[in-house]
């Protein structure tokens, strides 16, 4: 409580493709009630505002619920819709912000803040990862159209990258671990003395 005024954190963003091709930001209120009619009415209730200044959005992370009203479960979801082809940088202030947003990738949240996205048909895709985020599904990830490629599942890590034809990689499963480059493998095996688990 503050001033009088109940004020929430419980928002939540996420950006999905267009039908348009202009950006759109749609606002979806949430609110509970013993019907229907007076769910909705609690929801018309909330106050909350952001800010933009050219191509710039700023969030509020609190949304405001009158003194008179009561408490019951109000929330915010934010949706933006991004065109296919325009970008859009989630800025790092947006951590806890956004929410389970669909990236081509399938990285998590949290990895997506602080790069720039471009929106394709297939979605979100990433136009300056690196390869050190970390996917849901485990996946091979190919980034800006590259040879680098991050793959994590139940048989192990699996990292590869390369120019002019010469691909280096890094593995590590039960057996060790195995580091090419520059036409060179280096084995360390996993003959007891290494504790290696894959989990």
């Amino acid at each position: 409580m503050q001033d009088g005024q109940l004020k929430s954190g419980d928002i939540h963003l996420d950006v999905v493709k267009s039908t348009t091709d202009s950006f759109q930001l749609v606002q979806i209120l949430y609110a509970r009630g013993s019907s229907s009619k007076e769910a909705s009415d609690r929801a018309t209730h909330i106050s909350y505002s952001l800010s933009q200044f050219d191509s710039v959005m700023k969030f509020n992370n609190r949304f405001i619920i009158d003194k008179d009203e009561k408490y019951r479960g109000q929330k915010v979801q934010l949706l933006l819709k991004v065109p296919v082809g325009a970008k859009v940088y989630l800025d790092p202030s947006l951590d806890g912000f956004i929410y389970d947003i669909d990236n081509v990738q399938n990285i998590y949240d949290n990895d997506m803040l602080g790069k720039n996205w471009l929106m394709t048909e297939r979605g979100l895709t990433c136009i300056d990862c690196d390869g050190s985020e970390n996917t849901i599904d485990g996946e091979s990830v190919n980034f800006n159209g590259s040879n680098s490629r991050v793959k994590i599942d139940e048989n192990g890590v699996f990292i590869s990258g390369g120019d002019n034809g010469d691909e280096s990689f890094v593995k590590i499963d039960s057996n060790g671990v195995q580091i090419k480059s520059k036409g060179k493998t280096k084995t360390i095996k996993n003959d007891g003395d290494v504790n290696i688990e894959i989990k």
